[in-house]
């Protein structure tokens, strides 16, 4: 009995120091937890693409409210960019440079398109894509963080605008 516990002691403790270093690892030098990490994460990559949909949409619309709604939309995804860049760098979190594989792939198929189908599939991208941003930002402006709430608090109604002017561009 003593020869096993002799064997299974040890054998137990490097198992649990060793888990305890892989959770250490894992941790996040931001101090963020990992829903307010996901939430800026995802946040830059929905950024990059509407600013992406919005240039292709002032290059391709085929008349001047989807030009007119494309500009707009890069300008506002470049104001959002350089807050949320601002507040990852005050986070101690690395962001994305590029837009997601996933991401990407919806931006590729909408360059394959000109016309009014461009036009259909950019309005119907765009709703769908400002739909699930608007959750998002709703989630985190419950965070524990009060940056992270503050920031998601402040942006929703743009959100909600950039929804509301994608609706009515089939008007």
């Amino acid at each position: 009995m003593k020869k096993v516990l002799m064997i299974v002691l040890p054998v137990a403790l490097l198992i649990l120091g060793g888990v305890a270093y892989l959770t250490q690892a894992e941790e996040d030098p931001s101090g963020l937890s990992r829903e307010d990490r996901l939430f800026l994460i995802e946040t830059v990559d929905a950024r990059m693409m509407d600013w992406a949909e919005g240039n292709l949409a002032a290059e391709r619309g085929s008349n001047e409210k989807y030009r007119i709604y494309g500009k707009r939309m890069m300008r506002d995804q470049d104001k959002l960019m350089k807050e949320l860049r601002g507040l990852a760098e005050k986070k101690n979190l690395a962001l994305p440079e590029e837009i997601s594989e996933d991401k990407m792939e919806g931006l590729t198929s909408l360059k394959k398109v000109s016309g009014e189908t461009f036009d259909r599939r950019f309005r119907r991208m765009i709703i769908k894509d400002h739909k699930r941003d608007i959750r998002l930002f709703k989630k985190a402006s419950e965070s524990p963080d009060p940056e992270i709430s503050s920031f998601a608090k402040q942006h929703l109604s743009l959100l909600e605008e950039h929804l509301e002017q994608a609706r009515a561009l089939n008007q």
